[in-house]
């Protein structure tokens, strides 16, 4: 085979990945991590920033479902996209929900019929401080006509999501998308696709362009990929690993240098400082939490000191 032919090969297989970007969804299941953010329990890089300081990094942090104020079951996410320069600063960041059996594919074929979350960071016009979250259906890759249809948002989601951007110390360019969608049954009365608590989800994250208004719309992103969650195998590949900690392992909070993960999804944070010892206990639910010191070797309750925090 001829250079030029090879040469010509290469150049269409390039333009393939360019034009429908990565070809395979991965899975977030077996590539979770714990969350480096207190507020959330897990954790999944969707884009590697490895050693390259000019590529922006995106990870998806995430709760279990749960219930949101006494109402229907909610997953609570975010979204935060670290940027080196000014010219990768997003324009909004959306996170999509697909139906499992488009897992497969890739490009527009995994997003026709999606629905989305997007939150904006700038509006139509360009302008900043927009903070504004909307849904969309995703029938097509163009907005309006039979494309891009927005679609009424739930209470819940509007109370409860919403965009940051800031600047780091480092000169680092985060900007954070929080939001929830509620957990719906495949049985539900709901236009929007259905999030499962056991099983396989297939979801959609998608940046999009820097602040040119022009460029501000849903159908352009720079950024875009798939990956498969199950939310109840994740939890239960965690509990399994309990047993296997090290009780005196390196924190994965910075603030403090040892931690423990203990029964009940409740984590023990220590670090010494001077004659001192500083502790911090965390647990992913509402409750109140409480660190005991005991008497004696048996660990007893009774006669025992205790600080409460509720």
């Amino acid at each position: 085979m001829s250079a030029r032919r090879i040469n010509n090969i290469l150049y269409f297989l390039a333009c393939i990945i360019i034009c429908h970007g990565q070809p395979s969804t991965f899975d977030a299941t077996e590539s979770y991590q714990i969350s480096d953010d207190l507020n959330f329990r897990y954790m999944v890089t969707l884009s590697e920033n490895i050693a390259i300081e000019s590529s922006p990094k995106i990870t998806f942090y995430w709760n279990n479902p749960a219930y949101l104020e006494g109402q229907k079951k909610i997953i609570k996410g975010r979204i935060v996209h670290k940027a080196y320069f000014v010219h990768e600063k997003p324009s909004w960041l959306g996170f999509g929900v697909q139906d499992i059996s488009k897992a497969t594919g890739f490009g527009r074929n995994i997003m026709i019929g999606a629905d989305s979350i997007i939150g904006y960071t700038y509006d139509k016009e360009g302008n900043g401080g927009s903070n504004s979250v909307l849904q969309y259906k995703l029938n097509d890759t163009f907005e309006g006509g039979n494309g891009i249809e927005p679609i009424p948002i739930h209470e819940s989601l509007t109370l409860n999501s919403g965009v940051t951007q800031k600047i780091d110390e480092d000169a680092t360019i985060v900007t954070t998308f929080d939001f929830v969608r509620l957990l719906h049954n495949s049985d539900d009365d709901s236009n929007e696709r259905a999030i499962h608590e056991i099983g396989d989800n297939l979801f959609l994250f998608a940046v999009g362009p820097a602040h040119r208004p022009s460029d501000n719309t849903i159908g352009a992103h720079v950024k875009a990929g798939s990956f498969l969650l199950d939310f109840d195998a994740v939890d239960k590949k965690l509990e399994e690993s309990y047993e296997s900690y090290d009780p005196a392992c390196k924190s994965d909070y910075p603030e403090y240098e040892f931690m423990v993960t203990l029964k009940h999804k409740v984590k023990l944070y220590w670090i010494i400082v001077g004659d001192t010892v500083q502790f911090q206990i965390s647990h992913f639910g509402n409750a109140w939490l409480s660190l005991g010191v005991a008497w004696n070797e048996e660990g007893k309750m009774i006669g025992s000191e205790a600080v409460i925090g509720r």
